[in-house]
């Protein structure tokens, strides 16, 4: 079977490129030359019977339906790839933070990013979305207005790193780290002036990283960085070795431009350190009806893709590569050319977790990576598909049992439960 390294040439890859704007076409070309989408078991990504691997739930495309879920399943990080509500209203962030609010008990770390019906979370799109009417009535905590995009993102940091081009290093060690207190938790204990060590918080306050976990923002003026101002930063902890802390020589913001493919990091994120699992996270998506981070096909998305690492162990997007998870109900394909040909050509991670396409729930791989469909409800919007559970390092062999992705639409994807 082929692999990205015999199929992904330079002919294949230019050709790929002139179809951008034709996705299904694409894809017909990919298989052609060799790609591979084969479907995966629900319970492919892990192994119980494997100590000492860090555990993640991937769940996408609630749509304001999250509390009609049963409980999530039990794991170390969370991770939600966006389209949390209908149309990013300040009520809908309200509700989903008192979600996560809930369901962050249950984790050690939670990463959110946005997606495309996150309309006031999109600078860009905010104003003109109405979502922002004036003399709304929403508040967050504390009693303060939720009247622009920067309000809402202190809002969620409130319960969650919420990423849009950050690097987020989660210490392997972290499976073993008992589950900290909540913040109910920590109150009660602090009554009477006592004062718990910095070890004892769930979370930590600037940013909402757990201990031990180390957030680099976006470097100033990426592509693929939404710029909330600095009251909403995700307040990066100091890298936790003298090795990470080493930035880019000068110089490689530019080879990182030239070069196909550019450094392991963009300039202003340095490389991974031993002992680190790599997570980032990015809320675009290619051109769709206009809704949030909304980027053309071509140059415009496969700018933002290569400032990817190419140390990450896992990429969230909101939506799917070309031909993983990205089959639309007419059958034709949805997914992004740029962003197959950066995750299979460069940084080919172990999971690479999406939603965006309801119709195309499920796990799906290349013989490399894993790719995951977390989309949580159907076409219609019902609550449809619980939670995908994988683990790092994934089960041996956790690839190498999948069945070719040749079933007639609609898929019917087994999922975890």
């Amino acid at each position: 079977m082929a692999t990205a390294e015999t199929w992904l040439g330079g002919a294949a890859r230019e050709r790929l490129r002139a179809l951008t704007e034709d996705p299904t076409a694409a894809w017909a070309a990919a298989v052609e030359a060799g790609a591979r989408s084969d479907r995966l078991t629900s319970d492919a990504l892990i192994c119980e019977a494997t100590a000492g691997g860090l555990r993640f739930v991937c769940i996408s495309d609630t749509h304001g339906k999250h509390f009609a879920f049963p409980e999530l399943p039990a794991g170390d990080v969370l991770i939600h790839a966006g389209d949390f509500s209908r149309r990013g209203g300040p009520d809908e962030m309200i509700d989903f933070a008192n979600y996560l609010s809930k369901a962050a008990a249950k984790f050690k770390q939670v990463i959110v990013v946005s997606g495309n019906h996150e309309l006031t979370l999109d600078p860009a799109m905010a104003e003109r979305s109405g979502c922002f009417r004036e003399g709304s009535s929403a508040t967050g905590k504390g009693g303060s207005a939720l009247d622009s995009p920067e309000a809402v993102v202190r809002l969620l940091r409130q319960h969650c790193l919420f990423v849009s081009g950050h690097a987020v290093d989660l210490p392997v060690s972290l499976a073993a780290a008992p589950l900290m207190p909540s913040r109910k938790e920590m109150r009660k204990a602090t009554r009477g002036g006592a004062r718990p060590g910095p070890d004892s918080y769930r979370f930590v306050e600037a940013g909402l990283a757990a201990p031990g976990v180390v957030v680099h923002e976006p470097p100033p003026g990426s592509a693929g960085a939404t710029q909330y101002g600095p009251e909403a930063s995700a307040a990066p902890r100091p890298p936790a070795s003298a090795e990470a802390a080493a930035v880019p020589a000068a110089g490689a913001a530019a080879a990182a431009a030239a070069a196909d493919p550019p450094p392991a990091a963009p300039a202003g994120i340095p490389p991974k350190p031993e002992g680190y699992i790599r997570v980032t996270g990015y809320p675009h998506q290619p051109l769709f009806c206009g809704w949030a981070f909304n980027v053309p096909r071509g140059e415009p998305i496969a700018k933002i893709w290569r400032e990817i690492p190419s140390d990450t162990d896992v990429l969230i997007t909101h939506g799917p590569p070309l031909g993983q998870g990205d089959r639309c109900w007419r059958g034709n394909r949805a997914g992004c050319v740029d962003l197959l040909l950066a995750v299979t050509g460069r940084i080919k991670p172990a999971v690479h977790v999406f939603g965006h396409i309801h119709e195309d729930p499920g796990i799906s791989t290349d013989g490399t990576t894993a790719y995951i469909n977390a989309a949580a409800v159907n076409l219609r919007y019902g609550p449809a598909n619980p939670p995908i559970c994988f683990q790092l390092p994934l089960p041996a062999a956790a690839l190498a049992g999948g069945k070719p992705d040749t079933a007639d639409f609609p898929v019917v994807a087994r999922r975890a439960t």
